[in-house]
């Protein structure tokens, strides 16, 4: 599969919550990660950007996508116990085909492997 577009979001009310976007366009992909903490969220400051590793390629990173499977997640993962607390969402797009999936408080099976993946290329995103 060809990854051309993805759009990650995690986080909760107050902070701190992470983006990642990532794009590919004339053949090269622009990514953009940001932070909002606490001072974000009492309008203090904008959205701090977040650095991907030094010692990890883009080129590297993305070729484990395929690895992830999240092509087999569900749309949609809920935990009607609790109210509060961690919010996700995950928008990509392959070989033309946009695919979502998102949750509350509630992960698919994967989910481990994805985020240590996310970590691999952003260490900050939690």
């Amino acid at each position: 599969m060809m990854l051309s577009k993805l759009s990650f979001y995690i986080g909760g009310y107050g902070g701190p919550s992470y983006s990642l976007e990532l794009s590919l366009s004339d053949g090269k992909w622009q990514e953009k990660a940001l932070l909002y903490d606490r001072a974000y969220y009492r309008k203090e400051v904008p959205p701090q950007p977040l650095f991907p590793s030094p010692g990890l390629s883009l080129a590297a990173w993305l070729s484990e996508w395929n690895e992830l499977n999240v092509s087999s997640w569900k749309e949609r993962y809920e935990n009607s116990h609790c109210l509060d607390g961690t919010q996700w969402s995950l928008e990509y797009e392959e070989n033309g085909v946009r695919r979502e999936s998102g949750g509350s408080n509630r992960h698919p099976r994967g989910w481990r492997k994805f985020m240590n993946w996310l970590h691999k290329r952003y260490p900050e995103i939690r």
